[in-house]
């Protein structure tokens, strides 16, 4: 059995806090454009985990693992700033106006169990592995994290001596 508590800071991708402005587009309403927000802060994570293991064999596993994270700073796109850029359009031969969608942030959580097996096949040096996890998301604004599985899950065989060790994992 293992408990495992910890805080994890990261930054933030450089597209959203450094990069220059993009999709500029007008309607009758006004002019926008995708722009950054250097003012970000990191991503601070708080995280909590729970895992069980048997190992019933040589190199042979059975195990569960439970996860809770608190996230601080997760970026939500297309805000509408209230910052105006002037940028040069090419079809007017001048400059214009735009309101700059940006990135703000938001507080997210993530939450979840994992199983997992694995056991040699026989005294080959082949073997089996596999796990699957299931993951719920939840932002402060009620959508799902952008890019996260609920289901996920892979299984594979490898194969290990002294002299070479292989994995093909799907």
């Amino acid at each position: 059995v293992r408990f495992g508590a910890s805080r994890t800071i990261g930054r933030q991708n450089y597209n959203i806090i450094g990069a220059g402005f993009g999709s500029p587009t007008c309607t009758s309403a006004g002019c926008q454009v995708t722009g950054p927000n250097p003012g970000l802060r990191p991503l601070i994570s708080d995280n909590v985990d729970l895992s069980w293991a048997w190992y019933f064999g040589r190199r042979s596993l059975v195990s569960a693992n439970v996860f809770y994270s608190k996230i601080d700073g997760y970026v939500k796109t297309g805000t509408v700033g209230k910052e105006t850029v002037e940028l040069w359009d090419s079809q007017t031969m001048g400059t214009k106006t735009y309101s700059v969608n940006t990135a703000s942030q938001q507080g997210a959580r993530i939450g979840g169990i994992e199983l997992s097996y694995e056991q040699p096949i026989g005294n080959t040096g082949f073997g089996f592995t596999s796990n699957v996890s299931r993951a719920k998301t939840k932002v402060d604004d009620g959508r799902p994290m952008v890019g996260a599985s609920e289901w996920t899950g892979n299984v594979g065989l490898y194969y290990e001596d002294a002299k070479l060790s292989s994995r093909l994992v799907a």
